[in-house]
């Protein structure tokens, strides 16, 4: 009885302590998110600050009170930095494919999609730049151009390379962590996927799931 009473007092602040962490953290990305980025390791530089950290903060939490031990539950919160890259990533390409235009238009440079058709070498990119610019000022008929020269740029592509890469490494890690039960993460890494497998069943892809499997 001595050793639990001192234990939920210590747990609630090691728990109070994280949850601090997590939120200036990511207020402050939050803060530079703001701001236009120069270029795309600058992209990367804020959503490592800003997605991450709340991912970070909630599975170590869940595996905290789960019983896992230091090492597992920092092994189990370092699988957000991937996991966060993969949500901020599908959240980018669905949000430059949404109609009416989101705001992410104004900003470009803060969307992976958007920043990867203005700067790629691609025939056709001072025109999406222009288009872009259209768009980001409420011109909703240059919208319709401006997904087609998207999808011809490779931004589309790329964003899949970058998720399907963050999503190898997160099972490799979980692998390396081997938990008696991974199955409730590896099902977590399917939720950033799923809205990229709608994307391209719209634009006419047959059998997304098996070209994300492939890939």
């Amino acid at each position: 009885l001595h050793r639990r009473r001192h234990s939920f007092p210590t747990r609630r602040s090691s728990d109070l302590a994280r949850l601090a962490a997590m939120t200036m953290v990511t207020s402050l990305a939050q803060h530079f998110d703001t701001q236009p980025c120069a270029d795309e390791a600058a992209y990367f530089r804020v959503i490592d600050s800003k997605t991450p950290p709340l991912f970070g903060c909630a599975l170590a939490l869940g595996a905290l009170h789960a019983g896992a031990g230091p090492a597992q539950v920092d092994g189990i919160a370092a699988l957000a930095l991937d996991f966060g890259r993969m949500i901020q990533v599908s959240d980018d390409l669905k949000d430059a494919f949404e109609r009416p235009a989101k705001p992410d238009w104004r900003r470009p440079t803060n969307n992976l999609a958007l920043l990867y058709a203005s700067v790629a070498a691609h025939e056709q990119r001072e025109h999406f730049v222009e288009l872009c610019a259209r768009v980001g000022r409420g011109d909703a008929d240059a919208l319709p151009a401006a997904h087609a020269l998207l999808w011809r740029s490779g931004a589309p592509a790329y964003c899949m390379h970058h998720m399907i890469a963050a999503r190898r490494r997160v099972l490799a890690q979980l692998d390396a962590l081997a938990l008696p039960n991974p199955a409730p993460l590896v099902d977590l890494l399917h939720s950033p996927i799923e809205p990229l497998l709608h994307l391209l069943a719209d634009a006419g892809v047959a059998a997304p799931e098996q070209l994300l499997g492939a890939a």
